[in-house]
């Protein structure tokens, strides 16, 4: 459609010699010139016969494909656009990772990498099923990857194994001792108990059998044993800790970021002067329409250090190594009654050492199971 604008003293007059040309019109709206008025693009030749003060303004798409063809660099730079955005379909735009468990991200990328999987390769030459089972290959941690890709954005799904159960529902099992003790008390569940309250007990000691008689005849008959054993234990934790040592102190930061486009990072890393810095990167994809654009910021972070030498008194060594005594004490003691600790340390070659001999009353059952040819 075309706006026409007349300048007129008479409105009327011009919307009559519309009608009489018999020239459709819409939208008469009166303006401080005179008259504007909408008509079809192709009416126009008529209505230039008429000779009317006026001036033909495009609306709509036409006026907007009217300032297209006047600029030829944005043409020329949309067609390239619309190229690249094409071309771009036939790559690997972003990866992501489904049951990758406590294995870092990193990790599992670098692995693909390792088979010619990654951001910005080409994936009509990519066969997803050799990825994937050169995958496992690398990875025995994992049981199951399947690589699907939709669009430019490749779905990597990861099942971890699951971890061989000591045990089946059925299989026959005994309970043998994990360490050295005395036993304290017993609870026999299932199973024929071999030794008694009072009894000392070495490493791998059967203590409840899973071979029992039968009532009924002579045979034996397998069953799972169960039951828990508590014995005092006697255990001896070691802790070092150096009378002297370099720690980093961070005295400042500074950031930089470039651009990378389908894996490929644009531009040289600017490296500061300073000698001492550890970096941090990462990486941010733009979103169109809910998906990932081939290309992201890259943010670098160097983190800026000083070396420092840090000398220990005997007692501040000792007082840290209690520390650690304390913090591993919360893991490995867990669920032990403690009943003594003796504590001693030494200092040797600049490393004082602390030894702890701690006695505890601890269950001491583990299963092992009973082979059947």
């Amino acid at each position: 459609m075309l706006k026409i604008e007349v300048k007129t003293s008479c409105p009327e007059g011009i919307l009559s010699r519309l009608v009489d040309a018999r020239i459709e019109f819409s939208n008469p709206q009166r303006t401080e010139e005179g008259i504007s008025f909408t008509i079809p693009v192709q009416l126009y030749p008529r209505y230039k016969r008429l000779k009317l003060p006026s001036r033909a303004v495009l609306s709509g798409p036409l006026r907007l494909f009217w300032s297209i063809r006047r600029r030829p660099g944005l043409i020329i730079g949309t067609v390239i656009g619309i190229f690249l955005i094409y071309l771009s379909t036939f790559f690997i735009w972003s990866v992501t990772i489904e049951g990758e468990g406590s294995i870092p991200q990193s990790e599992i990328i670098n692995t693909l990498s390792a088979h010619g999987f990654r951001v910005g390769v080409n994936k009509r030459r990519i066969d997803v099923n050799e990825v994937a089972l050169g995958f496992l290959a690398d990875r025995s941690e994992f049981s199951f990857c399947s690589i699907n890709i939709s669009g430019a954005v490749a779905h990597v799904e990861l099942h971890p194994r699951e971890p061989t159960r000591y045990s089946e529902k059925n299989d026959p099992y005994n309970l043998v001792s994990d360490a050295d003790g005395v036993i304290v008390k017993l609870e026999v569940e299932n199973g024929l108990a071999s030794v008694g309250v009072g009894d000392a007990v070495c490493k791998g000691q059967l203590i409840v059998s899973g071979i029992m008689e039968n009532t009924t005849n002579t045979a034996f008959r397998l069953v799972r044993a169960e039951g828990r054993v508590w014995a005092r234990v006697e255990k001896e934790l070691v802790f070092s800790v150096p009378l002297e040592y370099t720690e980093k102190k961070y005295v400042g930061e500074k950031t930089s970021t470039r651009i990378s486009v389908l894996g490929k990072r644009l531009g040289p890393r600017k490296l500061p002067r300073e000698n001492d810095y550890d970096i941090i990167t990462s990486l941010e994809y733009p979103e169109l329409f809910g998906r990932e654009l081939p290309f992201a910021k890259e943010k670098i972070l160097y983190a800026f250090y000083v070396e420092k030498t840090v000398t220990l008194t005997e007692n501040e060594a000792l007082i840290k190594a209690h520390d650690l005594y304390r913090k591993r004490a919360v893991t490995e003691l867990d669920g032990a009654t403690v009943l003594s600790e003796n504590f001693s340390h030494t200092v040797k070659d600049g490393i004082l050492t602390l030894t702890c001999h701690v006695g505890v009353i601890e269950d001491i059952c583990t299963r092992q199971k009973i082979e059947v040819e």
